[in-house]
């Protein structure tokens, strides 16, 4: 008889184990096919470095009009970011998360085959907003299915897809742009779209925004594939959060203590677009050739920039849920100011190793690509209070890509202007600036649920007003 339960305990222990598996696979693809959204911002910004003079060569384009197919993409997802947040508030992650990729694919189509300078410009502009939408969507929607333990890890697979599709880019530029072929260059954007589109009916949506639409239902069925095992002990977070939800009383929808975690995430989210990162990933060749390197040498070493940048996010994603954030983001900021600020220095001194400058540049991508290029989304995703998480989300989201596009744009008046070394000390500065404010005022997010994150900065309120 004994014998008879340990047998069938046994193998229910062991259904459950695959079962458990089986939802864990599918779980990985999941977080990934949502995270394919990352894929499409990495690449479509980065084909036009390789892509831009091609297509402005074969269109006969003005210098401004190639400066504006660049532009277009940026104005696009400022609008993107604060269009798309919000409306995922209202018709939930998963069908705004459609709504960008069938707008990703339709844009990227018509840039790739169309041969009308205003057609191409429209369809960037549409493209460059599915990109801002999923900018802010992404980060937010892969915190809300992410088990707390896990969610920084989670929410980095946007950041590693979205370096993995620049470092794709810079190859793909390497190889066709001898052969002048921008129409694949750009058409091959299409794939990360396609995917998504076609694993739709498969993706959950937020148990968050399930929770707080009250369709409790729905969202323990969520919980059951996030956690694996059908266990109570498996349901608990979204069970207490159903809780939660139902003893809530009424309340406006900004309040006094959501003003510190949303400046915090604007501050972070500029941070990372001045820390210099973008402009050394956008104009590597022109400071490579700056300071001694030939103009071929140049554009090789971007694809090894790039693949620096590539294997070091994942460093960051392994590290993140163990050492932390706030620790990342000062270390990080430790490792940059200390390498661009050595690297102003020492460009400025005549017939300098090039391959010294070389090195610090690299030193400067490894530091950044660890810190603050991914771990900044997973901030984002965690510190804006859910009532309020569509509009400051999309807001910091679209101060980002404003401050990028405006750097972009004033980046080549400023080393003719004042000198590469001065634009390197500024950054510096930055750098040193955003250390203070991370040590002094941002906590710790480690391992703890959206909820408990929401109570920390509303008991500092409190604390605040009894002082």
């Amino acid at each position: 008889m004994n014998t008879d339960l340990s047998y069938k305990e046994k193998k229910n222990d062991e259904e459950v184990k695959k079962a458990s598996a089986v939802s864990s696979k599918s779980i990985q693809l999941i977080y990934y096919i949502i995270a394919a959204g990352g894929l499409i911002f990495g690449y479509s910004t980065a084909i036009m470095s390789g892509a831009r003079e091609l297509i402005g060569t074969d269109l006969n384009l003005t210098l401004s009009q190639e400066g504006m197919l660049v532009s277009s993409l940026l104005l696009g997802a400022v609008l993107g970011s604060l269009v798309c947040t919000p409306l995922a508030e209202q018709l939930g992650r998963k069908k705004v998360l459609l709504i960008n990729a069938i707008v990703a694919l339709l844009g990227t189509v018509v840039t790739g085959i169309t041969s009308s300078y205003l057609l191409f410009v429209f369809f960037r502009l549409l493209l460059g907003i599915s990109i801002g939408g999923f900018s802010g969507l992404v980060p937010m929607y892969l915190s809300e299915l992410a088990p707390s333990e896990k969610r920084g890890q989670i929410t980095s697979i946007n950041s590693v897809l979205n370096v993995g599709g620049m470092f794709v880019a810079y190859i793909v530029n390497y190889v066709f742009f001898k052969a002048s072929d921008w129409r694949v260059m750009l058409l091959l954007g299409v794939l990360p779209a396609i995917a998504i589109i076609l694993w739709y009916r498969k993706l959950p949506e937020s148990p968050k925004w399930l929770i707080e639409k009250r369709r409790f239902d729905e969202a323990q069925q969520v919980a059951q594939l996030v956690y694996g095992a059908k266990s109570e002990l498996a349901t608990e977070p979204v069970t207490n959060a159903i809780d939660e939800e139902l003893e809530k009383t009424p309340e406006k929808k900004f309040q006094r203590w959501m003003l510190r975690p949303v400046v915090l995430s604007v501050f972070l989210a500029l941070v990372q677009q001045l820390c210099g990162a973008n402009s050394i990933l956008y104009f590597a060749p022109t400071i490579l050739a700056r300071v001694g390197f030939g103009e071929s040498t140049a554009m090789l070493s971007t694809i090894f920039i790039g693949a620096v940048f590539f294997i070091f996010i994942f460093v960051s994603q392994r590290l993140i849920d163990k050492v932390g954030r706030k620790l990342l983001l000062l270390v990080g900021n430790v490792g940059m100011a200390v390498s661009i600020i050595l690297l102003g220095w020492f460009s400025g001194i005549n017939d300098f190793p090039a391959l010294v400058l070389l090195g610090l540049v690299i030193i400067f991508i490894m530091f950044y690509s660890v810190s603050w290029c991914g771990v900044v989304w997973a901030i984002l995703g965690e510190i804006i209070p859910t009532q309020i998480k569509g509009f400051a989300m999309g807001f910091s989201t679209a101060c980002l890509f404003g401050s990028q596009a405006i750097l972009s744009w004033i980046f080549p008046t400023l080393i003719a202007q004042y000198s590469i070394q001065v634009v390197f000390y500024c950054f510096g500065i930055i750098n040193v600036i955003a250390f203070l404010v991370v040590l002094f005022y941002l906590a710790e997010t480690k391992g703890k649920t959206l909820d408990e994150i929401e109570f920390y900065y509303k008991s500092l309120k409190n604390k605040e007003t009894e002082e």
